[in-house]
């Protein structure tokens, strides 16, 4: 996946605040799937049967808290939609990538 995203920075001291947003083209470089359901086991490596690429629009913002000269909390939250039906050939309402990123974290800047 290859993001390319616009960011902003708010500062208020103590605490800065980073939006983003932009799009993700994705590749697929494999695709494996297993079921089990009532004692049957399915699984299959076919990636024929998906798009090979994906493209998505991700948004979120990250927030810096100073707590000591060049120390840092931080945290992250992002979200990611794709827009391209993951399943080739699909006749149905479509499937499609979503994923929710939260991230915290202690960073000492120089």
């Amino acid at each position: 996946s290859v993001p390319v995203m616009v960011k902003g920075v708010f500062a208020v001291d103590p605490v800065t605040v980073e939006p983003y947003a932009g799009l993700a083209l994705s590749l697929l470089a494999g695709a494996e799937w297993e079921a089990h359901a009532g004692g049957l086991d399915l699984s299959d490596s076919n990636t024929g049967d998906f798009n090979a690429i994906d493209l998505g629009v991700i948004f979120g913002a990250e927030m810096w808290f100073e707590v000591a000269e060049s120390f840092y909390l931080t945290g992250d939250v992002r979200f990611a939609f794709g827009v391209i039906d993951i399943i080739d050939g699909s006749n149905d309402n479509g499937v499609y990538n979503f994923a929710t990123s939260f991230l915290f974290g202690a960073a000492y800047r120089l």
